[in-house]
């Protein structure tokens, strides 16, 4: 493919915010609220934080259960077109020349993912598209061949192990527990402390899960996935998270050597994504997009890994 990255958009869905723009960009160009108003007065649907006015109700527009993304089908539509056509203003029909990165979330069901390319092939009319796990480009953004990604959501956390660029997936736990709590509390000690929060299920806090989620691997890989603990998502910009996380994991394991990477910045996801994309300009192959033609002619190519782990020995 012959990219060219003002022709290429990322897409991050985030249960907080969706954050979308070019890939020529250091970040994203829209941060929309994942919300949606409805009016019965008006009879009329919205989305944003424009649903936050009255006289609409905001409600939560994507959900979670089990940890699959719950957003209504009926929404999918008029929600992109919300983020293509007014926010980023970009017509359905100019759609037909870029190609999208859509970061999907972890472990997600495949009739899921085959829903994403149905949508943005054929609703959007996209050239190209690229469905990725929002994990995968924070791992090799870290340039290295071992780590574990602690993905830190509004609504939850997810901690993802990562050997030889691929994803260990017997490992990968979640938690119900995030920025939410955070914002709440206005401390982010809260996610070292959950048992300060009244609720009668109490989640693990975010250094006992780091752990567990090390000890599910190889014993063998388990001192470097200490050393490569890799923060992104909401809060892990926070100076102060690494630090409180340090304390609490040399309290638990005592005498292991470990190291805690923070995110560079707010959207860290959307940017590795960027910055992935922005490399594959110079190296042809390094993400595998998939087309009408090529989705109607083999629709089992969606499964396929998207970013060629090869090709990230020198990224």
């Amino acid at each position: 493919m012959n990219y060219s990255n003002d022709k290429i958009l990322i897409i991050d869905l985030g249960s907080y915010s969706i954050k979308a723009g070019q890939a020529c960009k250091n970040k994203p160009q829209i941060a929309m609220r994942s919300l949606i108003g409805e009016s019965n007065e008006r009879h009329k649907v919205i989305y944003g934080e424009d649903a936050l006015e009255e006289p609409f109700t905001p409600k939560s527009l994507i959900e979670y259960k089990w940890d699959i993304i719950q957003l209504r089908r009926e929404d999918m539509v008029p929600l992109f077109h919300t983020v293509f056509e007014e926010k980023l203003k970009i017509s359905r029909n100019d759609l037909g020349s870029y190609s999208l990165i859509f970061l999907n979330g972890v472990l997600q069901p495949t009739e899921q993912i085959k829903r994403w390319y149905e949508l943005f092939l054929y609703d959007f009319n996209f050239e190209k598209v690229a469905v990725i796990e929002v994990t995968e480009p924070v791992f090799f953004h870290a340039k290295t061949d071992i780590g574990l990604v602690v993905d830190i959501g509004f609504k939850s956390t997810r901690f993802v192990p990562y050997y030889m660029g691929y994803k260990m997936s017997h490992a990968v736990l979640s938690e119900l527990l995030g920025g939410r709590e955070v914002e709440k509390y206005r401390d982010i000690k809260i996610l070292i402390e959950p048992h300060r929060l009244h609720r009668k299920l109490i989640p693990h806090p975010l250094s006992e899960l780091i752990i567990k989620t090390i000890e599910y691997c190889d014993k063998n890989l388990q001192q470097d996935l200490f050393s490569n603990i890799i923060l992104t998502g909401w809060n892990a910009a926070n100076v102060n998270l690494p630090k409180k996380l340090k304390k609490d994991i040399e309290t638990r394991r005592p005498n292991t050597l470990f190291d805690i990477f923070p995110a560079s910045n707010e959207y860290f996801n959307w940017f590795c994504a960027s910055q992935i994309t922005q490399k594959a300009q110079d190296e042809t192959g390094l993400i595998h997009f998939v087309s009408q033609k090529d989705f109607e002619g083999n629709p089992n190519i969606i499964y396929l890994p998207r970013i060629v782990k090869d090709s990230f020995q020198n990224f």
